[in-house]
């Protein structure tokens, strides 16, 4: 895999955009190309593929790891659906850039997101790359954040502690969360202020519109995902997400190395 070259608000929307026919089974080879460069891709299809050709992946990408509200197939929706349910998939309120299964004992490698519907007003993707951020940290405030127990993370009862980056098999990971629907302890509150701030910063996030027939692929250990808000009463707006414990077929494997 590459070195997941870190990325900012400037990035090209089309350095990230591949053209595909259909996506089943098997990721493009000109997407897993991106997908190793920065840690995200966004295939545009003709039209959304099938919850069938998405399951089927799972040949490529791994395992499926299953969500608290993931279906029978494994797929998760991702649609306001009115009232805080706790979850911020089913709400129309920001969704701050965050790791998926921050608060599981072992989150997954990839997350994927298929778009349905994108008629609401709102609900940009924005997308923030983990090794521009950990570069982008004081040394000292960095170190604190591999500590084993520097957050402690509780969402609707689930609960996990563990470092923000962590190394193994040659690579760090991160595992973010830090949003009104969750709660995190920290042991080191100051350096994960700063990261938060990192995050935020608009000069780190990148931002693109998914339209419907779309499917961005994202490193779930490399590079944050959220979303803007959005007008729910303006029209539909409908993902399909599934998660990922990586390897299949295509070798996938999630992290960055960190520059030097």
């Amino acid at each position: 895999m590459e070195t997941r070259k870190p990325f900012t608000a400037t990035l090209d929307p089309a350095d990230i955009r591949i053209e595909a026919d259909e996506l089943r089974i098997a990721v493009p080879d000109a997407a897993m190309t991106v997908f190793d460069t920065y840690g995200a891709v966004i295939v545009e299809l003709p039209t959304p593929p099938t919850p069938e050709d998405l399951v089927s992946l799972e040949k490529s990408l791994g395992p499926l790891w299953r969500h608290a509200r993931s279906e029978e197939n494994g797929i998760a929706v991702i649609e306001a659906t009115g009232g805080d349910t706790g979850f911020l998939g089913t709400m129309s309120d920001e969704h701050p850039p965050h790791t998926d299964g921050a608060y599981s004992e072992v989150g997954p490698a990839i997350v994927l997101l298929s778009c349905e519907h994108a008629e609401a007003v709102g609900g940009e993707s924005v997308l923030v790359s983990a090794a521009a951020v950990h570069e982008k940290l004081p040394a000292g405030h960095r170190a604190r954040l591999y500590e084993p127990d520097a957050v402690t993370i509780t969402r609707n009862g689930a609960t996990a502690r563990h470092a923000v980056f962590a190394e193994q098999d040659g690579l760090v990971r991160v595992r973010y969360r830090q949003d009104n629907h969750s709660s995190t302890e920290s042991s080191c509150s100051e350096a994960l202020a700063a990261m938060t701030a990192a995050v935020l910063d608009p000069a780190s996030q990148f931002v693109t519109t998914l339209r419907r027939g779309d499917v961005l692929i994202v490193d779930n250990h490399a590079v944050l995902h959220g979303r803007r808000a959005f007008d729910r009463t303006s029209g539909r707006r409908r993902m399909l997400r599934l998660n990922f414990n990586g390897g299949g077929n295509q070798d996938v494997r999630s992290g960055f190395r960190p520059a030097g």
